[in-house]
């Protein structure tokens, strides 16, 4: 071995369940409605209470202002399952979108 020890990093379960899902999200419409949209949904929801004084459900117009379209369009409470279970999920650039929309509140 090399003067420099290797350093092996352990993805935490949470953060590597995440890229799962992320990942799988990105490949399936059933796998970002129903594995990848509830956490974002649960993002959503405590970042719009605790930093804007406002609440996903009960307040649907000022939340998708600060969401933005793609974002509410995913997580808001009355969104529909996908018709089509194996079609295309959400491409990653949107997905970027989503996250940074995050960020944002």
């Amino acid at each position: 071995m090399s003067r420099r020890a290797r350093v092996v990093r352990d993805t935490p379960d949470t953060l590597a369940q995440l890229e799962s899902r992320t990942a799988l999200a990105a490949a399936g419409a059933f796998d970002l409605h129903y594995r990848l949209r509830p956490r974002l949904r649960g993002l959503a929801v405590e970042l719009l209470a605790s930093r804007r004084g406002i609440a996903l459900d009960s307040e649907p117009e000022p939340a998708r202002r600060l969401l933005g379209e793609v974002t509410w369009g995913l997580v808001r409470e009355d969104r529909p399952p996908p018709e089509d279970r194996l079609a295309r999920g959400i491409a990653i650039r949107d997905l970027a979108g989503v996250v940074e929309s995050l960020e944002n509140v």
